[in-house]
């Protein structure tokens, strides 16, 4: 658990925000330009609730979560990657939900939020339910494959607008929304409805689908395809994932739809996780399943459907951006400041998971390069026309904002020499980031530990020689061949302590730490 503190003066804005995926407001844009087709809009108004709960032998995720229903004017809600992560593709949503109701969060948001982390325009579409009347209950609803269809068409004829590449348009769905996709992947030769514009021009047919423990694919006591779907010549690639043990929406469905199109020579690819139930979307289960996601983008690449992002300067900050929760969501707070101090605490949780932390210091040269990977982030910005003092974000236990205060934070009274030198020491060799850099900044302890980190041994050097300083040591170089350390005086003699490659080395009495000349007189110390 971390806690991020802010302290401004001043009176102004503050607005701290800890962008995640989905960062920006998504764009809500409608389907159809004015009368739905075959829509009377007479069920009531929109609402959304919660879904109930669900026992484990039914579904993975099994917490209430929201559900949209009473859809009668059907939309596409857009979710743009970080521009130095679009790699142009874009995938349309489809919620299950039995064509009753749309799972949003489960198989909406969160998938959003996913495909936003790979680099992909994740869309939902907000499909509409329930099923009417003249729409029989065990067969899928033919309305929300109007709205599938136009989406498609809509999403295409907008794709130069909206930075898209109009070729690696797809879809995915799960459970009944699995069969939406597949049953648009699927029946592209022919609109449902009557075409209105020049949208319906533009082809319907995805580039690629993907169906996630889908129904309504297999008949009904019969070891075929449902009736209605059949698989065209010009089908687009389909990617099949299911529970083994499944019984909302057994994984036969799959299974005879990748038959089918095994069959008709369409490229296809079939997961099936043994033990897993429904509704495990994209969301960390404790099952194997959660690792479809991976297959997924695997898959995607294969294709050709997933191609890297332009290039850009923020490359470097990869894999982190790659490694957000599909749960992490951004959040964002302003608030006018009128007090000589003011704190506004943001409590994150997380694990130390290895990709929340230092990559591993190697031996040898394998210190040369260190990289720092982070899956949280938090940013303090001042939204107002009055400058903000010294403001700050700690983690709640380190203050690192000045030299006084890192060596304060480092030491405890009573502590010998010996004691402080090497806590201070501790304290770099501990919060160092070793990384290549020509920046003369670096040699700054204060910008070093805060943003750069240290770098090559020479600015590491001139770090540490600054924290001893401020501690009132006195310091000089050590004149090693090829390597740069900082030499410390305590106890009436010169001690050489490494922070760079970490050691130090002592004398024959295994307790007096050695110095330079130490080491020059007696070569077996090392």
């Amino acid at each position: 658990m971390k806690r991020i503190v802010t302290a401004v003066s001043l009176s102004t804005w503050l607005c701290v925000a800890w962008p995640a995926v989905g960062a920006d407001k998504p764009t809500v844009v409608e389907l159809w330009p004015g009368q739905v087709p075959d829509e009377t809009g007479n069920i009531g108004p929109e609402k959304v609730r919660m879904s109930p709960k669900f026992t484990k032998k039914e579904v993975e995720v099994t917490v209430p979560t929201r559900l949209v229903t009473n859809v009668s004017k059907p939309t596409i809600t857009i979710y743009r990657p970080a521009k130095d992560k679009d790699t142009g593709a874009a995938i349309l949503i489809c919620p299950g939900g039995g064509y009753w109701d749309l799972f949003w969060e489960l198989e909406g948001e969160e998938v959003a939020a996913w495909l936003n982390s790979q680099g992909v325009t994740g869309i939902i579409l907000k499909y509409r339910v329930p099923r009417r009347p003249d729409e029989p209950k065990g067969e899928p609803a033919r309305r929300p494959l109007q709205d599938a269809q136009r989406a498609v068409s809509l999403v295409r004829s907008k794709a130069r607008e909206w930075g898209i590449d109009p070729k690696r348009i797809g879809m995915v769905g799960f459970s009944a929304g699995g069969h939406l996709a597949i049953a648009t992947a699927t029946s592209f030769e022919k609109r449902t409805y009557e075409p209105i514009d020049d949208i319906d021009k533009v082809s319907c047919r995805p580039d690629f689908a993907i169906g996630a423990y889908s129904g309504y694919l297999k008949a009904k006591d019969k070891d075929e395809l449902a009736p209605g779907l059949h698989i065209p010549a010009g089908t687009p690639p389909i990617f099949l994932v299911h529970g083994g043990a499944d019984i909302i929406s057994p994984p036969e469905h799959s299974v005879f739809l990748y038959l089918a199109l095994k069959r008709a020579d369409i490229p296809a690819e079939l997961h099936i996780y043994a033990g897993a139930a429904h509704d495990f979307a994209v969301r960390k289960v404790d099952h194997p399943c959660s690792k479809w996601t991976e297959s997924c983008i695997d898959w995607l690449r294969n294709q050709g459907f997933l191609k890297p992002a332009k290039a850009s300067p923020t490359e470097a900050l990869e894999p982190w951006a790659s490694n957000r929760h599909p749960k992490d969501a951004a959040g964002r707070h302003t608030e006018e400041i009128t007090t000589a101090k003011q704190e506004y605490r943001i409590k994150q949780e997380g694990w130390m998971d290895g990709t929340n932390c230092h990559s591993p210091i190697g031996g040898s040269f394998g210190v040369w390069e260190q990289s720092w990977e982070s899956n949280r982030a938090v940013r303090l910005e001042n939204v107002g026309q009055t400058d903000v003092i010294n403001p700050w974000l700690s983690n709640g236990r380190n203050d690192f904002r000045s030299l006084k205060e890192m060596v304060a934070g480092a030491l405890r009274p009573g502590m010998t020499d010996r004691e402080k030198a090497i806590a201070l020491w501790r304290l770099q060799t501990t919060h160092r980031f070793h990384a290549t850099t020509n920046d003369a900044e670096a040699n700054d302890p204060v910008k070093a530990i805060n943003v750069y980190g240290y770098t090559t041994c020479g600015d590491d050097s001139i770090c540490l020689a600054g924290l001893w300083k401020t501690a009132g040591f006195q310091v000089r170089p050590a004149r090693v061949v090829g390597h740069c350390i900082t030499q410390v005086n305590f106890d009436g003699r010169w001690n050489l302590l490494d922070g760079d490659m970490g050691p130090f080395y002592l004398l024959r009495d295994n307790v007096t730490i050695a110095g330079e000349q130490d080491l020059v007189r007696d070569h077996d110390l090392l």
